[in-house]
């Protein structure tokens, strides 16, 4: 799987970040979002909706 944005894969954890400047920017990282849970569909592998955050920073 190949991202557009930033990764870090781990054993059980999986971030994707990005600076978002535009809202291309916006677009490309949403884009990364919805083929992971595509693969994580595929694979039968679910996300824990309470361990997923979101991190903004101005």
């Amino acid at each position: 799987m190949c991202f557009l944005c930033f990764s870090a894969l781990f054993a059980d954890d999986c971030k994707l970040f990005m600076p978002i400047n535009s809202n291309r920017d916006s677009v490309l990282l949403q884009s990364d979002l919805n083929e992971l849970l595509k693969w994580s569909t595929n694979w039968g592998m679910a996300f824990n909706p309470s361990k997923c955050k979101v991190l903004t920073i101005n």
